[in-house]
């Protein structure tokens, strides 16, 4: 088994996160047409910073859960991050939209976008999610990300011409 750990990434996951199907092209907040292409991040198993992003994904897990169960009508498009085993190594994918199930005590939610490697789930396949699963977690206030810890990472380490597109094409704020 390989050492590493693919992330799946839609770059512009959030258009995802929408619940809206995805086409080619859409338009972000600002009214400019996006393109929307999947990515896909490998990362070494030992990325110190990839474990240091999930770890504090798993800390401040409470705002999440928070925000979910709070029904505030500013508070949109949750997803959680889960990984799924493969032959390749761990394959951490996207669930969204996501809900808190009272009676199961469990997160639901749907996984957006097709997997890689795993054979465990495919696209659009409901899941539950335990809370010790969860490897990150995001939403969005008033189109600021909230969370996104391995999103900010990836984020980081990209080109600052490359950051900027993200930014552009993604419509959302990172604070």
């Amino acid at each position: 088994m390989s050492k590493s750990i693919f992330i799946i990434l839609s770059v512009l996951l959030f258009a995802f996160c929408t619940g809206q199907s995805v086409s080619n092209k859409e338009k972000n907040n600002a009214g400019k047409e996006k393109s929307f292409e999947n990515s896909v991040y490998e990362v070494a198993a030992a990325d110190k910073e990839m474990v240091a992003a999930i770890k504090t994904a798993k800390k401040t897990f409470d705002k999440f859960e928070t925000a979910i169960k709070s029904e505030n009508p500013d508070f949109k498009n949750f997803a959680i991050k889960k990984a799924f085993r493969s032959n390749e190594g761990d394959e951490f994918i996207w669930i969204s939209p996501v809900l808190f199930s009272k009676e199961k005590n469990k997160y639901v939610g749907i996984i957006n976008s097709p997997p890689l490697h795993t054979k465990e789930v495919k696209q659009d396949e409901v899941v539950e999610i335990e809370k010790n699963e969860i490897s990150d977690w995001m939403y969005f206030d008033h189109d600021i990300l909230q969370g996104g810890y391995t999103i900010r990472l990836l984020r980081n380490r990209m080109s600052p011409e490359d950051r900027k597109r993200f930014d552009d094409e993604s419509g959302y704020r990172f604070e």
